[in-house]
Order: C-alpha cells, then structure tokens, then sequence
C-alpha cells in the first residue's frame, strides 16, 4: 500500500514538472493535492526530528565532559546553548503573559488555549517517534477587530518550547499543516475563529497525569512564559 501511495505521489509529481514547461500550472484533484500536502509534513517533521537530534547529541556529550567553574549558567527552559542558537541570559527570568497575542503584540485578535489531546498519530501522516507521543495543544484565534484581519504569523518569527508537569522544556515541531500556529497564514473574517495547533513529542511516561503545561515563547529579541494550564 505505501508502494503503491509512493508511485501515486511520483507520478504527480512528475505531472507538475512537465507542466512546469508550459505557461500555466496543472490542475490537481484534491487526492493529488492531499498527497503531496502529506509527503511535505512529513519531510519537515523529519528535519524538525532531526534538528531535535541534535540537540539531544549534543547535550549528551556536555554531560560527559568535565564540569566548569561557573556561577549561574543553567540551561534556558532546558535548551541546551548550541553554536547557532542565541543564549539568553539565564539570571533574568522570562516574564509571564496573559496570552500568545500579547507577547507578539498583535492587534485586532485573541488567541486562547482550548486544550490538549496527546496522541500516536497526527492527520496527514504525522506520526509520533519511537517511545514518544504526540502532544497536540489546541487554540482558538478569534478576530475581535470588527473587520476582517490579515493573519501572518509565519512573519513574527515565532519560537515555542513546552515544558510538562515540570519538566525539561521540548520544542514545538514545524510543520506544513495549514492549522499549525506556527506557521498560518490567512485571512479571519470579523467575528469569526479559526481553529490551530501546536505540535510537540513527549516521552511516553508522561502522557499520563499531565499536572502542568508552560508554553515558552522567542522572537528575535525578548522572550516570554504562558501556563497554559
């Protein structure tokens, strides 16, 4: 059946490469334009896994390296510093905010957190790694303007960590999903809601009995906490 799925998406593919040469681009069927929506969203949480990996590798070998005389240097919401990732300075606590539009201050909307599933497998393919579960954190984001408003939040440069019952901060996945806050993009009409997601992997031992969750917040120059619940 994955076979069969794969030679269904090639040849898709190939199609819109032939077509490419003409001047206008080839219609798809919505099972044409489902498939490679999947195969997409599962390319980016490989390479968002992936970066992950990374990131555990290296905390891995700090852990077996001799420890250093210095006062106060911990870990940021369990990120471990890395040569491309800005640290930010550990003695100055993250200051807390009432909701996810009042750190990116954004106008005109609400973003309220409606709850959490955790989950093995996602739609559209995602599924969840070896041992892990998917958390799925869901929001609500309402237009409160009284006209409509042009969403672009892919344009904050949002970066999310989540910390549950306590423990060591996981970041949030990127994903192709057109829910996913992330990344969305797309016009809410006045009054109106739009429902999203944000998407990270847990170990399965905590699945169970979810006592906290505290979403972590970046942009390129401040930082930021909201518990969730």
């Amino acid at each position: 059946m994955k076979n069969r799925g794969k030679a269904v998406l090639a040849a898709v593919i190939f199609s819109i490469l032939l077509g490419g040469c003409g001047n206008t681009f080839p219609d798809l069927t919505k099972e044409q334009e489902k498939a490679i929506i999947n195969y997409g969203a599962t390319v980016v949480l490989k390479h968002s896994r992936s970066y992950e990996n990374r990131l555990v590798d290296l905390a891995a070998a700090d852990a077996e390296a001799p420890p250093e005389e210095t006062v106060g240097e911990e870990a940021v919401g369990g990120m471990e510093p890395v040569a491309d990732t800005p640290v930010v300075n550990p003695n100055e606590d993250a200051k807390v905010y009432a909701s996810i539009q009042e750190f990116y201050q954004m106008s005109g909307v609400e973003i309220t957190y409606t709850g959490y599933q955790v989950v093995s497998s996602y739609p559209q393919g995602i599924e969840a790694s070896e041992g892990m579960m998917l958390l799925i954190l869901e929001f609500d984001v309402g237009n409160v303007s009284g006209a409509d408003v042009e969403i672009d939040f892919f344009s904050y440069t949002p970066k999310f960590r989540v910390s549950v019952s306590g423990e060591k901060s996981i970041p949030i996945l990127s994903t192709m999903l057109p829910e996913d806050l992330n990344s969305y993009i797309g016009t809410v009409l006045a009054g109106e809601t739009v429902h999203t997601v944000l998407i990270g992997e847990i170990p399965v031992a905590l699945a169970d009995g979810i006592s906290s969750i505290e979403l972590m917040m970046r942009d390129d120059s401040a930082s930021g906490t909201i518990m969730l619940q």
